[in-house]
């Protein structure tokens, strides 16, 4: 089952395949009922989640022991940055994102509270303030009045490559600080749903051990930069063998609503107002596609047996005339493939902007020109 690796009580609960939120809560049992997207299988939801973008491999051209010490360095290099995050009922992490006091850490980390206790990794501690938590993935932003702090250095998590050496970091179990795992990028741009939680998109899976408490963690490259936040991971149960599953919210998704906050501005999203499935090779013989590669509309079946539209009502989307079945397939002339998921792209743009579609409408193909709406960081509290 996958966990979100935040560290609760002792009782993990059990059952089949299981995501947990990576931090340590005292009162409850973390394990969610996970399911993983399938090739071709169209996604019980989908809401719009940030991007990818491209960028220089940090792979080392000479593996073997010239990557320990590589891995040495990088690891050197991030925790001074690395923390340990403690609210009323667990405990999780977070990563420096500035030099005068913003962390970066899970919403489910933080959950419902506003203030929590943060311990740098040179031992100092400081109280903190839940500003902000996004409203397209589970990140939330923590702010301290402490100055003179070591921010981590993030990378393009769209430069990632499958087999790449990832390292992650986090207060594991709630006590053991600035544990650090190794595993490798075992793939890109994984969807998975949790019952309770919702869907998380465009996740870079690992083999890289997860604990609970981990979450709000980095994940690292070899290059010591930034490439994700560690969120979920999967534990063995009586039915699954899952280990060596756990996932990341890629930096590409976190980048746009850091930038904001450490700016001072109201958080927000570009807000388009579709569900979608990437294109693949079975969608595009089921569906008798014309296009070979971009993002489906299409509607999500919600675990209370409603149907969700592809196209909200009274959305930009809906504004602009797309429909059930139209497949985007570039914003701006940019491409959406697999490198490229559509909320990837469109995280690239301001709340409001200005923007063309490319769409294929059966045989057709469109020029839709739309105006973005603005999707506001989720108020603190439940």
């Amino acid at each position: 089952m996958l966990r979100s690796n935040v560290v609760r009580s002792p009782s993990r609960g059990a059952g089949i395949l299981v995501i947990v939120a990576v931090a340590v809560i005292s009162s409850a049992a973390t394990t969610i009922a996970l399911r993983v997207v399938q090739p071709g299988e169209t996604p019980r939801g989908s809401n719009e989640t940030p991007p990818a973008s491209s960028g220089p491999s940090a792979v080392p051209s000479n593996p073997g022991t010239l990557v320990s010490k590589s891995l040495m360095d990088a690891v050197s290099a991030v925790l001074p940055s690395a923390v340990s995050i403690v609210t009323k009922e667990g405990s999780g992490s977070g990563v420096i994102v500035s030099s005068d006091g913003w962390i970066l850490t899970n919403r489910h980390v933080v959950d419902c509270e506003k203030r929590v206790k943060v311990t740098f990794a040179d031992g100092r501690r400081a109280d903190g303030v839940v500003k902000a938590i996004d409203s397209l993935t589970d990140l939330a932003l923590v702010r301290t009045q402490s100055k003179g702090l070591t921010p981590a250095t993030f990378g393009e998590a769209g430069a990632l490559q499958v087999g790449q050496p990832v390292a992650a970091i986090g207060n594991s179990e709630g006590y053991l600080a600035n544990t650090v795992t190794s595993g490798v990028v075992s793939a890109l741009w994984r969807q998975v749903y949790l019952d309770d939680e919702g869907e998380y998109r465009n996740l870079i899976q690992t083999d890289a051990a997860i604990y609970g408490g981990n979450s709000g963690g980095p994940l690292i490259t070899l290059a010591g930069e930034v490439v994700g936040i560690n969120t979920v991971s999967a534990v063995i149960d009586q039915l699954v063998s899952a280990e060596g599953l756990s996932f990341a919210i890629p930096s590409d998704l976190a980048a746009p609503i850091v930038k904001q906050a450490v700016a001072g501005t109201d958080l927000s999203r570009p807000w388009l107002g579709v569900r979608h499935v990437p294109v693949d090779a079975g969608l595009i013989d089921r569906e008798q596609l014309s296009a070979d590669q971009g993002a489906l509309l299409w509607p999500r079946v919600g675990d209370d047996g409603k149907t969700r539209p592809a196209v909200s009502p009274n959305s930009p989307a809906a504004a602009a005339g797309l429909r059930q079945g139209d497949v985007i397939t570039a914003v701006d002339g940019m491409p959406v493939d697999d490198s490229h998921p559509l909320d990837n792209v469109l995280v690239g743009f301001e709340a409001g902007a200005d923007v063309t579609l490319t769409v294929a409408r059966g045989a057709k193909e469109l020029t839709v020109p739309v105006h973005l709406g603005k999707r506001e960081g989720r108020p603190v509290g439940c």
